[in-house]
């Protein structure tokens, strides 16, 4: 019951951002909803590395992957290594931005899904799935 209440919220959450002027819908399917502006109005290009934050959950609130607190994560916008959906939403976002990615499963992990390395029978993000990050553009190099 409690689970069905949570997914319930959470459909009507990301409907409620759906319809604030600070969400960007990207004609790829993916929606950047802005919480907070960023400190300028510059952007990371293809190649440009950014150290952020994030917290990665599925449509049922169920955390799959997080770096918060006084951790960060740097990447390469482009780079393959992450999902596209993070290269393209990225490029959005200015330097102290924080937002939510709401990344359709073909600019994500698609129908293959992503194993678990240490149990490879289980899925760590199951085929199709839509993800929900929580971003924060720390920096941009």
């Amino acid at each position: 019951m409690k689970k069905s209440i949570f997914i319930i919220f959470l459909f009507l959450s990301c409907m409620a951002f759906a319809q604030k002027k600070d969400t960007v819908y990207c004609t790829s399917g993916l929606k950047y909803v802005r919480l907070q502006a960023g400190v300028d109005t510059i952007k990371p290009k293809t190649g440009q590395e950014v150290k952020i934050r994030y917290v990665g959950k599925f449509l049922n609130g169920t955390v799959f992957d997080e770096v918060t607190g006084r951790a960060f994560f740097n990447y390469k916008v482009g780079d393959r290594d992450v999902i596209e959906g993070w290269s393209e939403g990225f490029k959005l976002m200015s330097k102290g931005e924080k937002g939510i990615f709401i990344i359709p499963p073909f600019l994500a992990y698609g129908s293959k899904g992503m194993k678990d390395p240490f149990e490879p029978a289980q899925y760590m993000i199951p085929p199709n799935s839509t993800l929900i990050f929580e971003v924060e553009l720390i920096n941009i190099k």
